[in-house]
C-alpha cells in the first residue's frame, strides 16, 4: 500500500495545509503527500482543490486516496497494479536491489507474490524458493507496522516452514538525523603537518554503537526482541546488522556488511513463530498482509519503474564501489559468525531460562508438597494427640495395680544390691592388705639393695666424672652394654663379691641413669666455663675500647679500668656506651 504520492502544483493551489509540503519531481514543483499525516480538513481541501487524482512518485501514474475506518489511509493506483516503487523510491529500490542479488545467485525470485495458506492471503515483498519456498523478505521503511502485523505475516510463514527475514531501511524507518550516523569523524594526519576531522563510512572490521536519539519505535524492538538481530540498509546503499549488545536491555552495535555477504546473511534467517497479544480488540492486521499495490509482473519481464529507479532510486553500484576501496586498506569482520555467536548465545540463554523456569517449577512444586506435608502432619498429629489421651486414661487405670508390684521390687533390688556392695567390699579390703603386703615386701628388698649397693654406686659416679663430656658421650651412645663396661674397669674391691649377672640385674637401669645425671653436670659446667671466658673476652675488648677512646680525647670517667674487667658483662656493656657517647659528643665538637 503506497504511502507517499504527489499533485502538481498550480497558479491556483493555495493555503498549503502543514501536511502537505512542496517538493520536486522530474525538474517540477509538486507536493509531497504522506497518506499517514492527512486529516479529515486535508481531505476535504484535496478534494475540492483538485479536479484530478494524485500521481505516483515511482511510475507517474495516477492514483487515488482511500481513507477506510478499519484500514490504514492509503494511495491506490487506478489502472496499474504492477508498480515495482509503489510504496516510496526507497523501498522500491531495495526491493529491486535483493531481487537482483538473489536471482544472480541462481534462486528463483518473485516479487509481491501471492502465498496462501491455511485460507490465508499474504503478498510478500520478496520470496526467494528453489524447489519451494525457502525465504519471504519483507523490506520495512515505517516503524508504524502493527506488531500483530509483524506476528501475523512471520507465524504464517513459519507454518509452512518457511523463514521471514525483515530489512529494515534506516532513513526512512527512524528518519534523518534520528539515529547515529551510518559515519563517523576520523582525525586524519596530512602530509604538510596538518591534521583535521574527516566523515569516513563506518569500518567492517569492528562494531560500532547504534543509538536512537528519539524514541525508539516499537516495531524495532519487538524485531530485536524476537530475531536479536536485525538486517539494515541506508539510503546510500550499505548494508548492516544491528544487534543487542546483551541479552536484554536496550543497548545495540551496528556492523556492515559487505553486498557480497548480503544473500548469505538472509539465507542465516531461522523459522520463527512470533506470538502477540493485541490490547485492542478491534486490531485487525489482515488487511496489511494484502499490500497488493505493488504487484510485479513475471520475471522474465521488463520492471516497472526500472528506470526511475537508475536515476533516483538508492545508489547500490557507488555503494559497491566504496566498499571494494574501503576494504583494500581494511579486514571485514565475518558477519557470519558474529550471527552465529548471535545465535548461540541466544540459544544459551534460552536454555538457562528453561532452566530457571524448570528450577522455579521444582521450586513452587516444592511448595505445594511441603504445604501437603504440614497439613498431612497436621492431620496426624492431631490423631496421635486423640490416640495419646485415650492411652493416657489406660494408664492411669494401670497405674494403682503396678504401684505395689512397683514398690516391692524396688525394696528387693535394694536388699540384693547392697549384698553386692557387702561382697565387693570384702573383696577390696583383701585386695589392699596384699597390695600393702606387697609394697612392704619391695620396701624392704629395696632398702637392703640400697645398703648394699650404695656404696657400689659412689664409686662408679665418681668413675663418670673422671671422664670427659666427650668420653661420657661416646660411651653413652656405644653398643657395648653399659653394665658390663664398668664392671669390666672397676676393681675388684668396689665390686667386692657382687656377681655380674646380680650386677646387671640391680643396676644397669641406675647405671644409665647416673651416667646421664653426670653428663649433664659435666656438660653444663663447661658450658658456663665456655661462656664465661667467652664474656671475659667482651669484657676486656670493651674495656680496651673504653681506655682507648678516653685517651684519644683526653677525658677520663674510669681511671682504673682494670677493676671493671671483674664485673659483670652487662654493667661494663653500659660503661662503654655512655663512654662511647662522650667521645662522640667531644669529637663532633672539636670539627667546629
Amino acid at each position: 500500500m503506497p504511502r507517499y504520492a504527489y499533485i502538481p502544483v498550480h497558479k491556483t493551489t493555495n493555503d498549503i495545509p502543514p501536511h502537505l509540503t512542496i517538493d520536486e519531481f522530474q525538474d517540477k514543483k509538486v507536493i509531497k503527500i504522506d497518506s499517514t499525516e492527512i486529516s479529515k480538513e486535508e481531505y476535504e481541501w484535496l478534494k475540492k482543490e483538485l479536479k484530478e487524482s494524485c500521481y505516483c512518485f515511482s511510475c507517474d501514474s495516477k492514483m487515488k486516496f482511500v481513507a477506510p475506518k478499519r484500514k490504514h489511509q492509503h494511495f491506490s493506483h487506478i489502472s496499474r497494479r504492477e508498480c515495482f516503487a509503489a510504496e516510496s523510491l526507497a523501498h522500491a529500490s531495495v526491493k529491486r536491489n535483493l531481487y537482483e542479488r538473489f536471482k544472480k545467485r541462481g534462486y528463483k525470485v518473485a516479487v509481491e507474490r501471492s502465498f496462501q495458506f491455511h485460507n490465508k492471503q499474504l503478498y510478500t515483498d520478496i520470496a526467494v524458493m528453489e524447489k519451494k519456498d525457502i525465504l519471504a523478505i519483507e523490506v520495512q521503511a515505517s516503524p508504524g507496522i502493527k506488531l500483530s502485523t509483524i506476528a501475523e505475516r512471520t507465524s504464517t510463514y513459519a507454518e509452512a516452514d518457511i523463514p521471514t527475514a525483515w530489512v529494515v531501511i534506516l532513513d526512512s524507518f527512524f528518519g534523518e538525523g534520528k539515529f547515529t550516523s551510518t559515519k563517523e569523524n576520523v582525525l586524519v594526519h596530512y602530509d604538510d603537518g596538518t591534521s583535521g576531522y574527516e566523515e569516513k563510512l563506518l569500518p567492517y572490521s569492528t562494531a560500532t554503537p547504534f543509538i536512537v536519539t528519539s524514541e525508539i519505535p516499537k516495531s524495532f524492538l519487538f524485531l530485536m526482541e524476537q530475531y536479536k538481530y536485525i538486517i539494515a540498509v541506508n539510503h546510500e546503499g550499505h548494508f548492516f546488522m544491528i544487534r543487542r549488545v546483551k541479552i536484554e536491555g536496550y543497548v545495540f552495535e551496528i556492523y556492515r556488511i559487505e553486498q557480497d555477504k548480503v544473500v548469505d546473511t538472509l539465507l542465516k534467517t531461522d523459522i520463527t513463530t512470533l506470538v502477540y497479544r493485541s490490547a485492542d480488540k478491534h486490531e485487525d492486521p489482515d488487511h496489511e498482509l494484502l499490500h497488493n499495490d505493488g504487484n510485479h509482473k513475471e520475471e522474465d519481464e521488463s520492471l516497472e519503474g526500472e528506470k526511475l529507479l537508475e536515476e533516483w532510486g538508492i545508489p547500490f553500484d557507488t555503494a559497491y564501489q566504496e566498499e571494494q576501496e574501503q576494504l583494500k586498506t581494511e579486514t571485514a569482520i565475518d558477519i557470519l559468525q558474529i550471527i552465529e555467536e548471535t545465535k548461540k548465545r541466544e540459544q544459551l540463554h534460552n536454555k538457562k531460562e528453561r532452566l530457571l523456569e524448570a528450577y522455579n517449577q521444582q521450586i513452587i512444586e516444592s511448595v505445594e508438597h511441603l504445604k501437603a506435608a504440614k497439613q498431612s502432619f497436621q492431620d496426624l498429629e492431631h490423631k496421635l494427640s486423640v490416640q495419646y489421651s485415650e492411652i493416657e486414661e489406660l494408664n492411669l487405670k494401670r497405674v494403682k495395680d503396678k504401684e505395689l508390684d512397683e514398690i516391692n521390687e524396688r525394696k528387693q533390688a535394694e536388699i540384693e544390691l547392697k549384698k553386692r556392695e557387702q561382697a565387693d567390699l570384702q573383696l577390696y579390703l583383701q585386695h589392699e592388705r596384699t597390695k600393702k603386703e606387697s609394697m612392704k615386701k619391695e620396701r624392704s628388698e629395696s632398702e637392703e639393695r640400697a645398703i648394699k649397693l650404695n656404696p657400689l654406686l659412689q664409686s662408679i659416679g665418681e668413675f663418670f666424672h673422671s671422664h670427659t663430656v666427650d668420653d661420657l658421650k661416646r660411651l653413652k651412645f656405644s653398643y657395648i652394654g653399659l653394665s658390663h663396661y664398668v664392671y669390666n674397669y672397676l676393681d675388684n674391691d668396689s665390686l667386692g663379691a657382687i656377681p655380674y649377672r646380680e650386677f646387671e640385674a640391680y643396676l644397669d637401669r641406675d647405671l644409665h641413669e647416673l651416667l646421664n645425671q653426670v653428663f649433664i653436670e659435666k656438660e653444663g659446667n663447661e658450658r658456663i666455663e665456655r661462656q664465661n671466658a667467652e664474656d671475659q673476652q667482651k669484657k676486656n675488648k670493651l674495656c680496651e675500647s673504653i681506655q682507648e677512646m678516653q685517651l684519644q680525647a683526653d677525658f677520663f670517667i674510669v681511671r682504673d679500668i682494670d677493676a671493671w674487667r671483674s664485673k659483670s658483662l652487662q654493667e661494663v656493656e653500659k660503661l662503654h656506651k655512655r663512654v662511647k657517647a662522650h667521645y662522640q659528643k667531644l669529637t663532633q665538637l672539636t670539627l667546629f
